[in-house]
């Protein structure tokens, strides 16, 4: 807005797919069809709380969408775009490490647009989908980063997923074995999109080391069941469409989610907001 008030501009962000690719329906789904659902989502997480340097023991809920149907579910995923995005799933190991280190590339953001691109919306290079042959050499760039940086964790990374962001290909990465952190163990490696070759990558193992001085968390003295009981009146089901990988359409679900957790410790109701 100017001084006077006026809008002099907007611009809108999110996703648009078109109306081909969207199965609309009425949302039919309540809590109680899907409670057995959130009672399974409900799990005993680790959450690190800055503010107190303490690490609480939480039963909180882990977001789901469920089909308007009632019969299946989504995970939930950050997806920036579902046409250039592509679930993997596969451990990495190799036999030998390489012994020169990685040099890590400047990554750069910026999108070069020319007007007439942008007024007669010429798709992104960048939005296309993730050829075979693209991923078959964004899976060699992964394995041999980690066999320069990380020679000794043959199997224990495994490759989730591959999307494009702004003339890079990224990799997330997830350590096969976890623990219950709120925050898990995980790698994103940038891959040139026009070299297929690894330019940088970022680890949140600093990050996770922090919590290390932090003081442990209080003693467990409830039980899931006894969590839900307490919680269960504070579930959410909001109706979203998301996109279904399997059927290649965006369906309706509920997603099922609680701002507040349960303290393992005292047993107390909390927000998660507190935390």
């Amino acid at each position: 807005y100017n001084q006077e008030g006026k809008l002099t501009s907007f611009s809108v962000h999110g996703q648009f797919p078109s109306e081909e690719i969207v199965k609309e329906e009425t949302f039919k789904l309540s809590l109680g069809k899907v409670e057995h659902l959130g009672k399974e989502q409900l799990k005993l997480i680790e959450f690190p709380s800055y503010e107190k340097e303490k690490i609480f023991s939480v039963y909180m809920v882990e977001e789901i969408y469920v089909t308007n149907d009632g019969t299946s579910t989504i995970p939930f995923e950050i997806i920036a775009d579902v046409r250039s995005f592509l679930k993997i799933g596969k451990t990495i190991s190799w036999n030998k490490p390489i012994n020169e280190p990685f040099i890590r590339k400047e990554i750069s953001w910026i999108e070069d647009v020319t007007v007439d691109q942008a007024f007669s919306c010429e798709p992104s290079p960048f939005s296309f989908p993730i050829t075979k042959v693209e991923q078959e050499k964004c899976e060699m760039a992964v394995e041999e980063l980690l066999r320069r940086e990380y020679p000794k964790d043959t199997g224990k990374w495994m490759l989730k997923t591959l999307h494009r962001d702004k003339g890079y290909i990224h990799a997330i990465l997830r350590a096969n074995h976890q623990d219950n952190l709120v925050f898990q163990r995980k790698l994103m490696i940038m891959i040139d999109a026009r070299s297929l070759q690894a330019a940088n990558y970022m680890d949140n193992k600093p990050m996770l080391e922090s919590y290390d001085q932090f003081q442990a968390p209080d003693k467990v003295t409830i039980t899931k069941d006894e969590a839900f009981e307490k919680i269960k009146e504070l579930f959410e089901l909001k109706p979203y469409y998301v996109y279904d990988f399997k059927q290649k359409q965006y369906v309706l679900c509920g997603k099922i989610d609680c701002h507040h957790g349960v303290n393992a410790g005292s047993g107390e109701v909390i927000s998660l907001d507190d935390l």
